[in-house]
């Protein structure tokens, strides 16, 4: 099982942006849409209010590193 770990700057989006460590943990583990990004991956969900959620991380050994964490209304641009 993989622990996750979150850089400072994607704790301080998350609290910026009133993200739980639920939210992030859920989309990466079960992301709808999962791309791979320079040397990471970002997954992307649906949040509870319609906004998509996206999560970009890179694994390290048997842990995920969280970079950063955004949301947006732009749902069909990243879902599509």
């Amino acid at each position: 099982m993989s622990d996750f770990i979150f850089t400072l700057h994607a704790k301080l989006r998350m609290k910026e942006r009133n993200i739980s460590l639920s939210e992030v943990k859920r989309v990466v583990k079960n992301p709808m849409k999962l791309a791979i990004k320079d040397e990471g991956y970002m997954a992307i969900g649906l949040r509870n209010n319609g906004h998509a959620i996206l999560v970009y991380y890179v694994s390290e050994s048997d842990n995920i590193k969280v970079i950063t964490v955004i949301t947006t209304s732009k749902v069909s641009k990243y879902l599509s």
